[in-house]
């Protein structure tokens, strides 16, 4: 397998570092999105210009035929302009898989180094928020240092990821240094309120000690730490409903009913306009899904289902490697999941395209498994 050069890769790894932390401020201007997509393109071509041929990861096919009805619902889309500048999120993240996976290995603690960085990093700005605010960032829809609403920040939802990172590196290295990162982040899920990030936390810490290493580690510090998370769950449903009450999803059922070819990406309000009270209630509107498979069938309709083909399989092949290695980035990759299936995050750029970093790790430690044996 042909891998781009050190001294490229290099140059790469801290391009795409700046791309995911200016993903996380929150840009919604049509230049932000224009500009991310002409940035990835270009580490494309440089990294095919260094390693004269790309492999293709496993998948990926199935993942560009997704794209491709992506940009052709556009042309039926409700608001044209709004499901390109998503669809571009989509396509950024398809092209750093492909980058990533055709980097060296031993670039794989770069990655995690600078997850570890950026989760600082957002999380030092957040205490600054009423400087940042402006006519360029001026509101938290996807946004990482920015408050959603009143009782919802995505901090905690990008620090469930440094947790999990803190707690592998500790129970399996015995690194100290990292433990400073625990009280933080859970100051973060505090501050968060958000129910996604705790419930994707446990998920992540559930695939981490379940894959060995919980031989490492103190049960009763595994415990303690369930327990806070639960708690921090519970003290958000002192400000919110305890249970999801996302009837977005049966709204999301009707809008496939009713659009059977989607509205466009990014015009889930359409949907939940047109569903409400269908099923006999009241719900809220919401312009989001909050659910990455409703967002896509609501988007192109039937056509969704190859998303959802691309997804299980994607699964299996994360479910089906055994692999110490990728122990810690399969948790992250699961926690992440379940953080898109309760939240709008998917439409936060950095938090797309690490889960896309994510992926390529894991596949290229599983290929070049295959290829030792």
């Amino acid at each position: 397998m042909v891998k781009i050069s050190d001294n490229l890769s290099n140059i790469i790894v801290v391009f795409l570092v700046i791309l995911l932390f200016l993903g996380g401020l929150g840009f919604e201007s049509e230049s932000f999105y224009l500009l991310s997509t002409l940035s990835v393109c270009f580490l494309l071509l440089l990294s095919w210009l260094s390693a004269d041929r790309l492999n293709l990861p496993r998948r990926f096919l199935i993942y560009l035929g997704f794209l491709l009805l992506l940009l052709i619902s556009a042309l039926w889309s409700q608001d044209t302009k709004i499901s390109l500048m998503l669809t571009s999120l989509f396509v950024n993240a398809g092209v750093i898989w492909v980058i990533v996976f055709n980097l060296s290995k031993k670039h794989d603690n770069k990655f995690q180094t600078a997850l570890v960085f950026l989760g600082v990093l957002f999380g030092f700005l957040t205490f600054f928020e009423p400087l940042i605010k402006g006519e360029t960032l001026h509101r938290g829809v996807v946004s990482l240092v920015l408050r959603f609403t009143e009782y919802h920040h995505h901090i905690g939802d990008y620090w469930a990821i440094v947790l999990l990172i803190a707690a592998y590196i500790v129970a399996r290295f015995k690194d100290r240094r990292y433990l400073v990162l625990i009280p933080a982040g859970f100051y973060f899920l505090y501050l968060s309120l958000s129910r996604s990030a705790y419930i994707s936390l446990i998920a992540g810490l559930i695939i981490l000690f379940s894959r060995g290493l919980s031989k490492k580690v103190n049960k009763a510090s595994l415990y303690i730490a369930l327990v806070v998370v639960i708690a921090l769950f519970l003290f958000a449903g002192a400000h919110k409903t305890i249970l999801f009450t996302r009837l977005y999803y049966l709204q999301g059922v009707c809008g496939l009913l009713r659009h059977p070819l989607g509205v466009g990406l990014g015009r889930f309000g359409i949907v939940s306009m047109e569903c409400k009270g269908v099923f006999g209630t009241e719900p809220s509107l919401s312009i989001f899904a909050f659910n990455i498979l409703l967002e896509i069938l609501a988007a192109i309709g039937i056509f969704g289902l190859i998303f959802l083909t691309w997804l299980s399989l994607i699964m299996k092949d994360m479910i089906d490697i055994k692999s110490e290695k990728s122990v810690l980035y399969q948790s992250l990759f699961f926690a992440i999941l379940v953080n898109f299936m309760f939240d709008t995050t998917y439409f936060i750029p950095t938090m797309l395209w690490v889960w896309f970093v994510i992926i390529a790790i894991i596949q290229k430690n599983a290929l070049e498994k295959r290829v030792r044996k």
